[in-house]
């Protein structure tokens, strides 16, 4: 058989198989703030990523193998865990809080206003912020209805939602593709924002800088959030345009090259 022939009848099969598969468009999702933040969130396939305009850092979430990357390429490194071990560590700081809140609550009323008011927001609020020696109270949340909006393409549904009857954030949740998004790109955003809430929630001390664009993807309600009005920080982001242009595998695979970090002992 000639290498000709031979070469042709490897592309035939390679293009028949090719041809069997079904073939989803990439899609990269911009989203701008009012503080000036821009995020980018990258979809090709079963892997998604999350960056913003001013930092290097970025997060990848393979959703086939279920591992969860955060890359530090200033640091030439990067952390990597598992979703069974993110599981475990959700479980882990769960027990830590029901366990250390009273002794928190106690130790922080005695500071200083501002002392424990700076100590509060770098541990997440672990004890329910007590002011100044007064037990934690969980606030009364309630959302109402504002009707539908479009954003790229997407349709979501706007919803206000009430802090102790005051009016505390404006959300708008999309349930479903539309636009340039395809319906599996959207069905892996919807597990990259399931698995951002998770990030956010128990290992944001391990995402350093990008908390902040991660944390704008973990609005607690069905759906995708594609705009969130902080009325309580006076700030607004929204997705301001979708592409679905080829993206490259190397941005899904760079951080290979660095070297790995392990997880912190605290978050294991």
């Amino acid at each position: 058989m000639s290498r000709s022939m031979s070469c042709f009848k490897r592309l035939f099969v390679v293009s028949a198989m090719l041809v069997a598969l079904p073939v989803y468009p990439d899609a990269t999702l911009t989203l701008g703030g009012s503080d000036g933040l821009e995020s980018t969130i990258l979809i090709r396939g079963d892997k998604g990523r999350i960056s913003s305009a001013d930092r290097s850092e970025y997060l990848l979430f393979d959703r086939q193998a279920q591992t969860i990357v955060f890359v530090e390429p200033a640091l030439r490194q990067y952390t990597q865990l598992t979703v069974a071990e993110l599981e475990t560590m959700v479980e882990t700081a769960a027990m830590v809080k029901e366990t250390v809140a009273p002794f928190m609550a106690d130790i922080l009323a005695s500071l200083p206003e501002e002392q424990r008011a700076a100590i509060e927001q770098r541990i997440g609020g672990m004890t329910g912020s007590p002011a100044a020696g007064a037990p934690a109270r969980d606030a009364a949340i309630s959302t109402a209805a504002r009707g539908k909006r479009v954003f790229s393409g997407l349709t979501c549904e706007a919803r206000e939602i009430f802090k102790n009857n005051r009016p505390s954030m404006q959300v708008c949740m999309a349930t479903s593709a539309g636009g340039a998004l395809s319906a599996a790109d959207f069905s892996m955003l919807e597990s990259l924002v399931d698995i951002s809430r998770s990030v956010a929630g128990t290992a944001g001390s391990m995402l350093g800088n990008m908390h902040e664009p991660v944390e704008l993807l973990t609005a607690d309600l069905k759906g995708v959030p594609l705009s969130v009005h902080d009325m309580e920080k006076g700030t607004r982001y929204q997705l301001t345009s979708i592409s679905d242009a080829e993206l490259s595998d190397a941005l899904f695979l760079d951080y290979e090259k660095l070297s790995r970090k392990d997880v912190p002992v605290l978050l294991r």
